[in-house]
């Protein structure tokens, strides 16, 4: 491969700033703009996101790239699992009809809304992203035997859940709130590493099928702490609250917390690089799961 050339290194730098402005929304086409200037340019990970999206073949297929590191198929995602698996009544057919069959969109099962609240677990923070995520998969087991400990046989509890990972880098730790500045510290975080701190946690989005919300808050804090911000559940009140739940989900995040006058600030670009390498490399599939016991 051809070395850059001087000049065109300081227009990519240059146009690269321009784009990392602060931003008061993160929107998901500018952000895979950036991931992908943020990349080498003999990077794998930086061909995919640039092909994702673009339409080829005799049928025009759309090439999805899905990986972990693009928003945009991160958000298609969580469109189709939104109107695929949360849907709190059965979608009426489709009016187009191929052939002699009319296309009925599939539905896994149908929510009480009575029964559906939303959890965020701080499952543990790492300085490497292949070992945290280890970790988090680990502790998956004990999620599992928490939710096994509430269900009998008149009581099933359906969760569908998504893996985050959100950067902090001991600098800004002063910033945060001093509650969550005490969760991190209680968590073991390395005031003194050079490098980012990836904070792992989960979103899930739970189906509680007659058990009191209460209940499955008391378990899930007497395995992972009894702070609010490490375990944080609510009721879901609202049926539009839904898709905008499972959008938050799959998101990938790339700026940096808490945001400075209503506008955030992005990541280093090398911190950006990073971030998208790593969650590349652990799979398509890393970042939803679901129980059902």
């Amino acid at each position: 491969m051809n070395p850059i050339s001087p000049a065109l290194a300081r227009a990519r730098a240059a146009l690269l700033a321009s784009w990392m402005q602060p931003t008061s929304a993160q929107n998901i086409w500018d952000m895979r703009k950036v991931i992908i200037a943020c990349l080498l340019p003999a990077s794998t990970l930086r061909a995919r996101l640039m092909r994702c999206g673009t339409r080829s073949g005799n049928n025009y297929k759309r090439f999805d790239c899905n990986s972990p590191a693009c928003p945009v198929c991160a958000q298609r995602k969580a469109s189709r699992f939104s109107y695929q698996r949360s849907h709190f009544s059965p979608p009426k057919p489709s009016p187009f009809v191929y052939g002699s069959r009319r296309h009925v969109p599939k539905v896994t099962w149908a929510w009480s809304l009575a029964d559906c609240c939303w959890a965020t677990i701080i499952t543990n923070l790492h300085t490497d992203i292949p070992l945290g995520a280890a970790e988090n998969r680990r502790q998956q087991r004990a999620l599992k035997h928490v939710i096994r400990g509430l269900t009998g046989p008149n009581f099933i509890i359906t969760v569908q859940a998504a893996r985050d990972i959100e950067v902090i880098e001991p600098a800004d730790l002063n910033l945060l709130s001093p509650t969550k500045q005490a969760l991190l510290m209680s968590l073991g975080f390395p005031v003194n590493h050079a490098g980012p701190v990836y904070v792992f946690h989960w979103h899930l989005l739970v189906d509680l099928n007659g058990i009191h919300i209460d209940t499955f808050k008391a378990a899930l804090r007497a395995r992972w702490g009894l702070g609010n911000r490490q375990v944080h559940v609510i009721p879901v009140s609202k049926r539009s609250h839904v898709p905008r739940l499972t959008v938050y989900q799959t998101k990938v995040r790339m700026t940096k917390e808490p945001a400075v006058g209503g506008r955030r600030q992005w990541l280093p670009p090398h911190i950006v690089r990073d971030l998208a390498e790593g969650l590349h490399s652990l799979g398509p599939r890393w970042r939803r799961f679901s129980v059902r016991l």
